[in-house]
């Protein structure tokens, strides 16, 4: 009798080691599972992103151009940090991508607020984006709203300035004989006009962009009671005046500009092209 007793016990306690080291084996073979997938998913992304940058760059160029031509021709400075999805992929491709997109997009500063926003990039240095560094295109959609002072329109250039690769400024002035009065002046010549509105907007302060290589400044006369020969004559002393600062600056090695009047003759198109030493 004790030895049946003796023989149950044993077959039972053999069961339950065999239930323990099935549950330990399927544990091992879940575990190793797991890893085997998540390897082999962590691979399949590798992969992946490894194909594709095993693309000849000319062929990725036309990619991330394709994106770009969809995209607005400006992008405002809040949105610098807003890119698309491809952008985002991985550091190299994102460089990639945005040395593209800010070869072939201005950036607008069109308000105070955005001048604020820049700002508050170049100097916020743990999260200064990588983007800021690639900025070649600003365009100042209208400078005499946001240039209220010479004090401002310094900070602008100023701002221009700490971004180390600008190539080229789009520069808009809508000049406005309610806030320019000395525009309605007949009394004085356009060459004293000239010198009196490039005062009050600190035009002046253009050479403070050490690094531009060209300059396009849009002038428009709204409304300000002038006969054509007369507006030729100021957008023509304009760019004279302009030029000739820029030529005096010591960073600056050749100008060359020139003057397009358009249309109404109260619009005109002033260009540079800036040689550095």
């Amino acid at each position: 009798m004790s030895g049946v007793i003796c023989g149950s016990r044993f077959s039972v306690a053999s069961s339950r080691l065999l239930s323990i080291w099935q549950l330990i084996l399927g544990f091992v073979r879940w575990t190793f599972g797991l890893f085997v997938c998540s390897k082999r998913q962590s691979h399949k992304n590798v992969l992946s992103r490894f194909e594709f940058l095993n693309i000849p760059g000319e062929i990725r160029n036309p990619i991330y151009d394709f994106i770009i031509d969809d995209l607005p021709d400006t992008i405002s400075v809040e949105n610098i940090r807003r890119l698309p999805a491809l952008a985002l992929t991985n550091k190299q491709i994102r460089e990639e991508f945005i040395s593209r997109l800010f070869c072939r997009k201005f950036v607008d500063i069109p308000t105070t607020s955005s001048l604020w926003a820049l700002e508050s990039l170049i100097f916020d240095t743990p999260l200064r984006p990588h983007a800021l560094d690639m900025i070649t295109h600003i365009r100042l959609p209208d400078f005499c709203e946001i240039a209220s002072s010479p004090t401002r329109a310094s900070e602008v250039f100023d701002a221009c300035n700490w971004l180390p690769n600008v190539r080229s400024l789009q520069l808009n002035l809508l000049l406005d004989p309610i806030k320019l009065p000395i525009l309605r002046n007949p009394s004085l010549s356009p060459g004293h006009i000239v010198e009196r509105v490039a005062e009050a907007l600190g035009l002046d302060k253009l050479v403070k962009i050490q690094q531009l290589g060209f300059l396009s400044v849009l002038c428009v006369l709204e409304d300000c009671g002038l006969e054509i020969r007369n507006s030729e004559a100021l957008l023509e002393e304009l760019g004279s005046w302009i030029g000739d600062r820029l030529d005096r600056a010591e960073s600056v090695s050749a100008v060359e500009g020139s003057v397009a009047i358009l249309g109404d003759a109260r619009t005109g198109l002033i260009g540079f092209g800036i040689s550095r030493p």
